[in-house]
């Protein structure tokens, strides 16, 4: 577990979500490439390190996470997201079953990465939820950096507690995702939608949407803070 440096920070701020709130990432040293996931652009858990450790408080494991390490690397980028593949015949008719489904909702069954690119309408409102107050994917100027997920307004109707939006949006950090952001994109605010694909032993299913190009000043609000 490491606590990156700002100038890492900063790096993973400017590269895409693989989730609300998280990036599989590739760590490049001298001699070799790791693999793990980063934490709100700041805290990197190796893929061997369980999960678990992630129950305690944020800022607690911050403070335990190595800094010294961090120096050694030489690179970090973000790990494209696998396309979506059904291995069985079961899994193809469930496939399209959920395709159906999400079609006559106007939802895209495949994830966000894969849709294709849409305009926000007039005072259309999206969602974000994290389990980080100081989410570095929002701006100073309360925008949303290129490449940072959200939900729609009317599919966070759906959570109520921060531990429904880890399983709905299947999101890598166990801890209740407690604080929910407001998103009101200008008009013609380009994004993608899709469907969360099952991870981390979460079921997924919500519906999930990524800002290519992030949104404009003064269009995120909030936090406001569920019950775990």
């Amino acid at each position: 577990m490491i606590k990156l440096l700002p100038s890492q920070i900063t790096s993973l701020i400017g590269q895409p979500e693989s989730g609300m709130g998280y990036q599989i990432v590739e760590v490049e040293y001298q001699t070799m490439l790791r693999k793990g996931t980063v934490y709100n652009a700041e805290l990197l858990m190796w893929e061997h390190e369980p999960r678990t450790m992630l129950v305690e408080a944020y800022e607690t494991l911050i403070k335990k996470a190595s800094v010294s390490e961090a120096q050694l690397i030489e690179s970090i980028r973000v790990v494209p997201p696998p396309k979506v593949a059904a291995d069985s015949i079961a899994e193809k008719i469930l496939k399209e079953l959920k395709e159906l489904e999400n079609e006559l909702l106007g939802v895209p069954g495949v994830p966000a990465t894969e849709g294709e690119p849409r305009q926000t309408n007039e005072e259309e409102i999206f969602a974000r939820f994290t389990a980080y107050k100081n989410d570095r994917r929002i701006t100073p100027s309360n925008g949303l950096t290129p490449g940072t997920y959200a939900t729609t307004k009317a599919d966070a109707k759906n959570v109520k507690i921060g531990s429904e939006a880890v399983e709905r949006y299947a999101l890598s950090d166990p801890k209740p995702a407690v604080y929910r952001y407001k998103i009101e994109p200008r008009k013609d605010t380009v994004y993608r939608q899709g469907v969360v694909q099952p991870a981390f032993g979460h079921k997924g299913g919500g519906v999930e949407v990524i800002f290519d190009n992030g949104t404009d000043d003064k269009t995120v609000t909030g936090p406001a803070v569920l019950a775990p």
